[in-house]
């Protein structure tokens, strides 16, 4: 309308238009600017008795105004320009009668006196449906102030005496032609804009193809050119065109979805895909209308929310006028929008899932919603032939619009790639460039009514604010009587029409069509050039309203005193905790939390680095007796145990303040990979976070309570320090060291390091050990339960064995005739194979015997690379345990092969046990079926062959030693502890498949030594104890070692002979305890048994051959005994075992063993308590040692007679049929 009234002052478009907005004052910078603005004219001519007048390069300037009347008229508007001035200056020449010619200068000025004024009403007539559809001008006046002056003519004195009429002609004039002209223009484009935004407001059904009151398309004025935004242009020209059928649009959609329907194989299903429903449920069940609401007002307490604007222009607008020389642009920033009533949200559902490719976005207010915006106008002249700006002026507005329970509602299609959901991209790649499919589909938003009409304030200080302003203000409010009952409907269709999806849909197919993900490499590189490394400058960012609105809302929360989230975890998955277990949540709750005061975060100061934290809570008092607590309400299932009930934390009173120096460290927290944890996110992605300064002052009122559904309060802490004292004297020592500074931040650091390493390994780290098992040490080990392995095994003994046949074979084909005599130099397997008939002592045949002997050595072999090489070796594990309900129980929670085995000695402190280790079961073993192998298979050292097969024994019983040192571990480290809340726990080292295999080993091979000896002749004394000849000193010897050795292995076994006492955190819930040999394998039932039988059962064998051979009835069974006895007694390596390595290793074993389980939280125990996760210190007790000592030293001299044949006299040879040592 500004437009209109323009063209009706003075014939010139832009001239008047920018009259409508001018200032009168020179302090006034829109007045000022307008003031020295200067634009062309068209040429005149006029011819009036016989003289033709000709004005050539028209100039106008100093544009004038002194007020601006404007009024609602009926369905129209009346507008009166006061105090209107202008001065041109040009050109004039003149002729006529053939005589009379010249020409001059022309001074045309209209005065800015309050009778220079002009007027113009605008009508809307064409009424249809309720509406006008053309425009009119009613009345079109002008009163100017007009004066002409020409000069430079020989005859200017006598034109200028006729200046008075020829301005009044002029003035007459030129008034009609701008009315006219402004006729024209509201008959015309004027009133065609009317009618496409009437057919833009109805709904589709009373549009109709044409209006019979659409004003005819002629009369087009062409000396004003108004460009606007396109996207205008096209919502009218949409709004032409014929309505589409609702049922032909939806069968549209039905045929693009079909076609769509094969593009979305691979694609996520939103109605199956987990991450989509938990953010669901996070902002639709947890926060929800009712609690955004809530947080909003204690947020914002009734004041509006403000969100500032963007730095971009919204709109970009140009007017030209060829014939004035000038065009004039607008740019429209947003300042800030302001919204009213943002607290009173009906319903809020962010995400949903909609269908498998569908998500929907809805929300709605129950009441009055207010919209406001502040903007600013840029204007600029620019000279159409030069190009360069005459001048600019910044103009500042505000709109309002109120909307009755507004609603929106979106439908989008998402294809998403299955494959890259959710991704492991980082934060630099989906910046720079985001990898989905995705297209969306705009679908809804309606408001019910209005609930105030548009609203403008101007902002701008000036002359004509208050008459600008009220100009406006009657333009909407001509607006809002016409189009208020239809301005709702019309929104929704607008925001639903075809031309709006398509333009959204084709953004989003721009931004977001399917591609390949930049590199991860060329993406953190790419960020390095556009962002610095680090940012620690907080004030910005934090100094700000937020702040305010973070203080608000954390005092409204803590003023609300009781809170409590239930419903919305009705439908939650059980959560998965630590120890297999799951957690059902029922409820959150806090309460008392008004008792909380100046509770504040991220508080900038001083130094930009620094972030400050503060809280203080009350103690209780008369008229507020009661502490604030946190409380969770659930149920908890784990194993075969189930409960439910509330556990709640009661604050102590007190107050706390911090200070926190954080840098953050901008590349790394792009380079990180997205989902990340919020612990890796956290931890990650500062460059510095270091604690400054912490001071608290606590009452130590304090509490923490378990409430079971059916049960009364238990206080777990209290009871753990009845139980465990040390526990509790720790708990002190580190609250102590938490109360200081380098105390927190050394805590802090410790976990943030933990964090950070975990968070840091990268994907390749990840998949290199994938399909790799390894032990605690990180040495790599074959599960026992692997079926492959026992096949290969199986296969492998099956081979050594025919391998050994083979060598029978070859060697009976070099020396057929030497095949009888075990000392000729042939394999001995040649000789079992062909020259025995039948085994010495065992009811087979030569060749059952070879074979016999042959797997045996096989079995023997592949066992001990087994047991060395694959399988694992011994476990540490836990179990905990409610009454006798077992809540969790892992076996192998720590796992050792037997290489992590012996390399944990080592890193426990004990080198010389780690090389026990391995000599004992590892060299000593190889070394004794090398022997054999020599033996067996080989022509060589034939004469030697019974002393290296007694060589062989020696070696081949040191892997036994193993037992001796695993059955004491497990005796030490096999605790149960008793817990709060009648639990209990479990502690226990137990051996893995790798132990039971070594046994077997050494069994299998010791067997086959055996066999072997009794091919061989052996020397025999005179004076044999096995056939009661011995003389009488060496029988009462014998006698006497057989009862001090069983008297100490009686000892021995009953009777304490071990003690051990841990510390450290872990050993805090272990008490002293002393052991007896009783107790040795009780957990495990073949450790048990083989220790009874060789440690027990073999020296009584000692003693039962003495037996024999006093009555030297049976010569051949009591060595036979007394052999098989001495090669399987365990009694000499238990005590040297336990003595020389035990006692030296087990303690750091064990303390390494635990720290590689938790080494961060060993180092920080180190650090705070000085104090390590387990330590063990150990010495031996002296009864039962002396018992074990004396029973070993008798067993060797009894071995002393019955094997070496001590005190016997002369020796005497016997045939192969002897008994072996």
């Amino acid at each position: 309308m500004r437009l209109w009234t323009c063209c009706s002052l003075s014939g010139c478009s832009v001239a008047v238009l920018l009259a409508c907005v001018a200032a009168q004052q020179a302090q006034d910078p829109l007045a000022q600017w307008l003031d020295d603005l200067k634009f062309n004219l068209q040429d005149v001519t006029q011819e009036k008795a016989g003289i033709t007048f000709h004005v050539t390069d028209l100039v106008c300037q100093n544009l004038e105004l002194t007020g601006i009347q404007s009024a609602v008229q009926g369905v129209g508007l009346s507008v009166t320009l006061g105090g209107l001035g202008i001065h041109c200056s040009g050109h004039f020449t003149y002729h006529g009668y053939a005589i009379l010619s010249g020409s001059g200068g022309l001074q045309a000025v209209v005065s800015s006196t309050p009778s220079s004024s002009a007027t113009v009403v605008l009508e809307g007539s064409g009424f249809e449906k309720s509406l006008p559809w053309t425009v009119d001008v009613s009345s079109c006046s002008a009163s100017l102030d007009f004066k002409l002056t020409l000069s430079g003519s020989i005859v200017d004195y006598i034109v200028n005496l006729f200046s008075g009429p020829i301005s009044a002609l002029i003035e007459r004039q030129a008034v009609q032609q701008a009315c006219e002209k402004l006729k024209q223009l509201a008959s015309g484009p004027l009133s065609q804009k009317l009618a496409a935004f009437n057919r833009l407001m109805l709904p589709p059904g009373l549009r109709g193809a044409k209006s019979s009151a659409e004003p005819p398309r002629s009369g087009i004025v062409e000396s004003l050119q108004l460009t606007v935004g396109g996207f205008a242009a096209q919502m009218l020209a949409e709004s032409a065109k014929p309505a589409v059928a609702e049922s032909a649009m939806r069968a549209t959609w039905v045929q693009r979805r079909l076609s769509e329907k094969a593009e979305g194989e691979g694609t996520v299903d939103w109605q199956k895909d987990k991450l989509l429903h938990w953010l669901s449920w996070l902002l639709d069940d947890v926060l929800g209308p009712e609690r955004l609401d809530e947080a909003l007002r204690w947020a914002w307490k009734g004041q509006a929310m403000t969100i500032p604007g963007p730095a971009q222009a919204l709109l970009t607008s140009t007017i030209q006028q060829p014939d004035a020389g000038l065009k004039l642009k607008l740019e429209v920033f947003l300042v800030q929008a302001v919204v009213d009533g943002a607290d009173g949200m009906s319903s809020f559902s962010p995400v949903q899932a909609v269908g498998p490719e569908d998500l929907s976005f809805e929300v709605a207010w129950g009441a009055a919603l207010g919209l406001g915006v502040e903007v600013k106008v840029n204007m600029e002249a620019i000279d159409l032939a030069t190009g360069q700006s005459q001048g600019s002026v910044v103009q500042e507005m505000s709109l309002h619009l109120g909307l009755m329970q507004p609603s929106l509602g979106i439908t989008a299609q998402a294809l998403v790639l299955a494959d890259q959901w959710p991704g492991q991209h980082t934060l630099a790649q989906l910046l720079l460039a985001p990898r989905a499919c995705l297209t969306s589909i705009f679908q809804s938003a309606k408001f019910s009514t209005l609930a105030a009409p548009l609203s403008f304030e101007a902002k701008t200080t000036g002359a004509l604010e208050a008459s600008i302003s009220s100009f406006l203000n009657h333009v909407v409010v001509l607006f809002n009587q016409v189009y208020e009952p239809l301005l709702p409907g019309a929104i929704q269709r607008a925001a639903g029409s075809k031309l709006l999806l398509s333009k959204l849909n084709e953004a989003l197919k721009a931004q977001m069509k399917p591609g390949g993900c930049i590199d991860p490499s060329m993406a953190s590189q790419k960020i390095r050039t556009q962002v610095p490394q680090n940012y620690s400058n907080w004030p910005p960012v934090f100094d700000t309203a937020f702040r305010s609105r973070l203080n608000n809302f954390i005092d409204g929360f803590l003023a609300q005193n009781t809170s409590v989230l239930g419903q919305c975890f009705s439908d939650v998955p059980s959560l998965r905790l630590p120890l297999d277990a799951e957690f059902t949540l029922k409820q959150l709750s806090a309460e008392g939390t008004d008792q909380v005061s100046n509770l504040r975060v991220l508080i900038p100061e001083t130094q930009p680095s620094l972030l400050g934290m503060s809280v203080a809570v009350k103690c209780p008092a008369a008229a507020a007796a009661w502490r604030p607590s946190l409380g969770i309400n659930g149920s908890l299932q784990a194993g075969g145990f189930q409960a439910s009930g509330l556990a709640s934390v009661v604050v102590p009173c007190g107050a706390a303040n911090a200070e926190i120096e954080v840098v953050l460290d901008l590349w790394s927290l792009l380079d990180v990979q997205l989902p990340s944890s919020p612990a890796c996110l956290l931890a990650s992605t500062f460059a510095k976070l270091d604690l400054k300064e912490i001071n608290t002052t606590w009452d130590g009122g304090g509490d923490f309570q378990v409430t079971p559904s059916n049960g009364l309060p238990q206080e777990p802490f209290k009871e753990l320090c009845e139980m465990h004292p040390q526990v509790c004297r720790l708990a002190v020592k580190f609250r102590q060291y938490l109360a200081g500074r380098l105390g927190t931040a050394g805590v802090f650091q410790h976990l943030r390091d933990s964090m950070l390493k975990q968070c840091t390994q990268t994907h390749s780290t990840l998949q290199a050990a994938r399909g790799v098992d390894r032990d605690s040490g990180g040495y790599w080990y074959v599960p026992a339960s692997s079926l492959w392995l026992w096949l290969i095994s199986g296969l492998a003994v099956l081979a050594l064995s025919l391998t050994y046949g083979f060598c029978a074979q070859f060697g009976e084909l070099r020396h057929p005739d030497s095949c009888v005599d075990s000392r000729t130099p042939v394999p001995l397997a040649s000789v079992c194979w062909f020259g025995v008939q039948s085994w010495p002592g065992l009811p087979c045949s030569g060749k059952s015997g070879t074979v016999a002997v042959s797997i045996l050595m096989s079995a023997g072999l592949v066992s001990r690379i087994l047991a060395c090489f694959c399988l694992p070796a011994a476990s540490s594990g836990i179990e905990i345990m409610h009454d006798s309900t077992i809540i969790f129980k892992d076996e192998t929670l720590l796992l050792f092969s037997f290489f992590g085995t012996g390399v944990q000695f080592g890193i426990g402190g004990s080198l010389y046990c780690e090389f026990l280790w391995f000599f004992m079961s590892l060299v000593a073993s190889l070394v004794c079926h090398a022997i054999l192998v020599l033996v067996w298979m080989t022509p060589f050292l034939a004469t030697h062959r019974r002393q290296l097969l007694l060589v062989a024994v020696v070696l081949g019983r040191f892997p036994l030693s193993e037992i001796e040192t695993t059955s004491n571990t497990i005796l030490i480290l096999s605790n149960r502890v008793s817990l709060p809340l009648g639990l209990s726990q479990t502690l226990g080292l137990s051996l893995q498949a790798g132990a039971y295999v070594s046994w077997f080993s050494s069994i299998s091979t010791l067997l086959a030594i055996l066999m072997l000896l009794t091919l061989l002749p052996r020397e025999v004394k005179a004076r044999d104890w096995a056939a009661g000849e011995a003389p009488i000193k060496v029988m009462a010897l014998q006698g006497m070692a057989a009862a001090i050795m069983m008297a100490g292995i009686c000892v021995w076994w009953f009777c304490d002979y071990l003690y051990a006492e841990t510390g450290g955190i872990a050993g805090a819930l272990i008490d002293p305890a002393s052991y007896s040999a009783s107790q040795l394998g009780t957990s495990d039932k073949a450790l048990r048994t083989i220790i009874v039988l060789m440690a027990v059962v073999c020296p009584l064998c000692h003693v039962v051959a003495f037996c024999l051979g006093l009555s030297g009835k049976a010569p051949a069974a009591a060595r036979k005994l007394a052999g098989l006895a001495a090669t399987f007694c365990l009694l000499d390596l238990f005590t040297i075992g336990y003595l020389i390595s035990f006692i030296e290793g087990v303690g750091g074993f064990a303390s390494s063993s635990i720290h590689g389980l938790a080494p961060n939280i060993c180092d920080l125990s180190q650090v705070s308590l000085d104090e390590d996760c387990l330590t063990i210190r150990t010495r031996v007790l002296p009864l039962g040692t002396a018992g074990l000592v004396v029973a070993a030293a008798a067993w060797a001299s009894m071995c002393s007679f019955q094997v070496l044949g001590a005190g016997q006299d002369l020796p005497r040879q016997e045939d192969a049929t002897a008994v072996t040592a």
